[in-house]
């Protein structure tokens, strides 16, 4: 993997963007797959009561419009006239006073009863999977488009890169990148440029396994852009692969 040593701090965040995303998309994903298959218990287990639509209840939203949610009266197992809020509102209604409908109640009194429609039942799972699918998406498109620009950087060093020797400095982890609770190491080297006697510092791509007791030479061969010493490519391909 090339690294480089301008615009670090704007890698960094980029980085910090794209998990971000990419995490709260997975969570609200989970969290949609998790509302579906409660649902689906649900509307197994509960009983069908005949209901009928007798009120439209107005509310307005923090820009001035206004939707309605249905107010429905049924008669419950107990006998006893009962009613329901749908938990969505629109405009226009999506129920009209008068409209006969079907109550969906939890024999055993775990969840509240909703009105048998598509938006009371899975609208809440449609929307949190709608959110997480573009937070997902956003998040692995910055993903996808770093690893393909990471690997032109790395196919156009090896193809053109300047070969020098650097001397190793040691084994140090990244405390920047955490997973699981881990920390991957990287392999530090040092090269002196002979013409303008400037110091350059390289570190080599993240490693999922101490390199240290396979580093069996002094120097290690480090690509470098012509004239740029700041990308290059530290190759560690002498090291063994870990195992899947």
């Amino acid at each position: 993997m090339s690294n480089t040593a301008w615009g670090g701090g704007l890698v960094q965040v980029i980085n910090l963007i794209k998990w971000i995303f990419t995490t709260i998309g997975a969570c609200l994903l989970a969290l949609a797959i998790y509302l579906s298959w409660s649902t689906q218990r649900f509307a197994l287990r509960a009983i069908e009561l005949p209901g009928e639509v007798t009120n439209l209840l107005p509310s307005q939203s923090s820009k001035g419009s206004t939707t309605y949610s249905a107010e429905v009266l049924y008669t419950g197992r107990d006998g006893e006239p009962h009613t329901v809020v749908s938990s969505f509102s629109s405009n226009p209604p999506a129920f009209d006073v008068g409209e006969a409908v079907l109550v969906l109640q939890d024999p055993a009194g775990e969840r509240r009863p909703l009105i048998k429609s598509f938006m009371s039942l899975w609208g809440t799972a449609v929307i949190v999977g709608g959110i997480g699918s573009v937070f997902f998406l956003i998040g692995g498109g910055f993903m996808l488009a770093g690893w393909r620009t990471q690997r032109r950087h790395d196919d156009d060093l090896r193809a053109r890169g300047q070969p020098v020797e650097a001397d190793i400095q040691g084994v140090e982890r990244n405390t920047s990148l955490e997973v699981n609770g881990r920390h991957p190491f990287v392999v530090v080297c040092q090269w002196l440029n002979p013409q303008t006697r400037e110091l350059h510092l390289f570190r080599s791509e993240n490693l999922w396994f101490d390199p240290g007791p396979h580093l069996d030479r002094e120097r290690v061969r480090v690509l470098i852009e012509p004239g740029n010493p700041r990308r290059y490519l530290v190759d560690l391909s002498f090291l063994p692969k870990l195992a899947d």
